[in-house]
């Protein structure tokens, strides 16, 4: 999903076992693993508990993602072809 929408870059995916750090659940409220949690500039921004597949995941970092990059309309596409070609609205200048 982030490669999908190049947002491989946007997050940093840190996987921590609750078993190594016995602090973190506690510091971070967790009751339920898997718990996905938002960190930005040492603050909770967002908590996911138990997701149940790429929706849910989706849905949960959409305000962090990127847009999907749109393919342009086909009007656009033909006024730059034109432009290309040195027309304008149909007109060659």
């Amino acid at each position: 999903m982030l490669q999908d929408r190049h947002n491989h870059d946007t997050f940093e995916l840190v996987r921590v076992s609750i078993d190594g750090r016995h602090d973190l659940p506690e510091r971070f409220r967790i009751e339920t693993v898997p718990t996905l949690i938002v960190v930005h500039e040492q603050k909770v921004k967002g908590r996911l508990i138990g997701p149940k597949g790429c929706r849910d995941l989706e849905l949960f970092l959409r305000p962090w993602l990127r847009a999907p990059e749109k393919a342009p309309a086909p009007a656009a596409q033909e006024a730059s072809i034109g432009a290309e070609e040195g027309k304008v609205d149909g007109r060659v200048r």
